[in-house]
């Protein structure tokens, strides 16, 4: 289990401290089961806070998130990995 996954209280409040002073429902972030495979997922508006305060939650065996709805937050947690963001406004693509 990934340390950021911690089911406690102190967790949960540091990540909703810090998504909501950028604007961001913590509730609504979409985190992912990450399987260190090359697995991609299109992340739709009914995948909305999956993962976000629990790990048993985040969708299963995804390495990455891609969506192109407005106001989904995506997440990804690493220790040793590089995580790589891309955002694409003409298309209205986060990677």
């Amino acid at each position: 289990m990934s340390f950021i996954y911690r089911n406690n209280q102190d967790s949960i409040n540091n990540r909703k401290n810090f998504l909501e002073s950028i604007g961001i429902n913590y509730q609504d972030l979409v985190c992912a089961k990450q399987s260190h495979k090359s697995r991609i997922r299109y992340v739709k508006e009914e995948d909305r806070g999956k993962g976000a305060l629990s790990y048993a939650t985040a969708l299963a065996d995804t390495d990455a998130l891609v969506t192109d709805k407005k106001g989904v937050p995506l997440a990804i947690f690493t220790a040793d990995c590089l995580s790589i963001f891309l955002y694409a406004p003409k298309k209205g693509l986060s990677v």
